[in-house]
């Protein structure tokens, strides 16, 4: 009879039922929760409430300015940046307006971006890969760089017209458009890569003449 009521006692300690007194006890869900440790949340929507709130707090320096300093770091050592693209992109990415020209301030302050630099290798590249000058210089407006501040670009501007005309030629040459009227296809081309009217109506006249004793 003992050694029953002892299993018993012990199977209601493994249970957890059992106090310490020796008197069974009811734990309820509150009873097993001190009071000061937070309640769960009883539905899904207090979970995502709680939820929101910690994100909230675990990310209320994600956008500051800090933080956008990180950002055109990570941008520049990808490669070099100009300011008013760096400028977008933070804001598309949910900086404020204020936030980003702060950053970027800092930046261009401590050599980090640099307007003029970027301009010197966006027109080495455009030339390589083909492009015109006027084109080069369309994109480099666009990004409120003036062409003419960049030396890359007036050494380009002062080369002798029929290197400009070379290069149009060049770029037909090594990818000859493919259409019915190929001359116009020609012109067509140039004018998209950049190279102006008169340089790629002659340089698409120049090409085609060359095709046809071919």
């Amino acid at each position: 009879m003992i050694l029953a009521e002892l299993r018993s006692k012990m199977i209601e300690i493994e249970q957890g039922s059992f106090s310490s007194d020796g008197h069974t006890a009811i734990r309820t869900q509150a009873s097993r929760r001190s009071d000061d440790s937070p309640a769960k949340p009883n539905t899904f929507s207090d979970a995502c409430d709680e939820e929101a709130s910690f994100d909230s707090a675990s990310k209320g320096n994600a956008y500051d300015e800090n933080a956008a300093m990180r950002k055109i770091e990570r941008l520049c050592s990808m490669r070099e940046q100009a300011s008013k693209q760096l400028f977008q992109r933070l804001v598309r990415d949910g900086f404020s307006e204020t936030v980003a020209n702060s950053a970027i301030s800092r930046a261009l302050s401590c050599g980090l971006v640099d307007d003029m630099r970027f301009a010197d290798v966006l027109v080495r590249c455009r030339v390589a890969a083909g492009k015109g000058s006027a084109g080069i210089a369309r994109e480099l407006s666009a990004l409120d760089i003036d062409p003419l501040s960049v030396d890359e670009f007036v050494r380009l501007s002062e080369n002798d017209e029929s290197l400009e005309l070379d290069r149009a030629l060049a770029l037909l040459m090594r990818k000859p458009p493919r259409a019915k009227n190929v001359r116009e296809a020609a012109y067509r081309k140039l004018v998209t890569k950049g190279y102006s009217a008169e340089i790629s109506s002659r340089a698409s006249r120049m090409w085609f003449d060359a095709e046809q004793l071919k």
